[in-house]
Order: C-alpha cells, then sequence, then structure tokens
C-alpha cells in the first residue's frame, strides 16, 4: 500500500454554479494509490481527516446502460459521480480501511 503521511488541504467548490460564500475546505490523508499507474491520472483514495469522509479518484463511468443500473439502485443526484476503480485495488482499500480503523485521528 502506498501511503502519504502529509495531508493537503482541497477547496470544496460546488460542481456548477458560482462558489458559495462558506466553502467548506477539506484537510484530505492520500491513503492509497493504484499500483499499476503509469503517470498522474490514477485511481485513489484519500480520507478526510476531520469527518472520516472517503474520497476516491476513478474513470467516471459513462456508459448509459451502466449508469441506468446504478441510478435504478441508489439513485446518482446531479452533484454526483460514478466511477470505477479497478478490481486490482480492492485488497488495497480493504487494508487501508483496517489502518484507518485503528488510527485515532480520524472520527
Amino acid at each position: 500500500m502506498t501511503a502519504y503521511p502529509n495531508p493537503f488541504t482541497l477547496a470544496m467548490r460546488p460542481q456548477c454554479g458560482t462558489p458559495k460564500a462558506s466553502e467548506e475546505i477539506m484537510r484530505l490523508r492520500f491513503l492509497v494509490v493504484d499500483p499499476n499507474t503509469q503517470g498522474d491520472d490514477c485511481p485513489a483514495m484519500q480520507v478526510n481527516e476531520e469527518t472520516g469522509d472517503l474520497a476516491f479518484v476513478g474513470e467516471t463511468i459513462t456508459d448509459p446502460d451502466a449508469l441506468t443500473q446504478l441510478s435504478a439502485s441508489s439513485g446518482i443526484k446531479e452533484s454526483e459521480t460514478a466511477i470505477l476503480i479497478p478490481a486490482r485495488m480492492r485488497k488495497l482499500i480493504l487494508e487501508a480501511l483496517r489502518e484507518l480503523e485503528d488510527d485515532p485521528t480520524i472520527p
């Protein structure tokens, strides 16, 4: 697993429209990246250090049939994006989640 101890700050803005007056600032800790990464564009998982929420980076799912199936089971709001995480990352993600459970600094 590739872990990065130094968190970085990411300003969260609305997906469209004007930024809200009270923008939320997330402190994200980079947890794991796809080991087969060949550059900057790579599936990854991060955690919000203040809330414990997870953030994923992956390929956007654009297939209309797949999006219809996803919408039927859980719905997809306009502000949400369905992404694909490679199967080879399952074990890495589970390992990172187990480590988070033991981290007293993450809620």
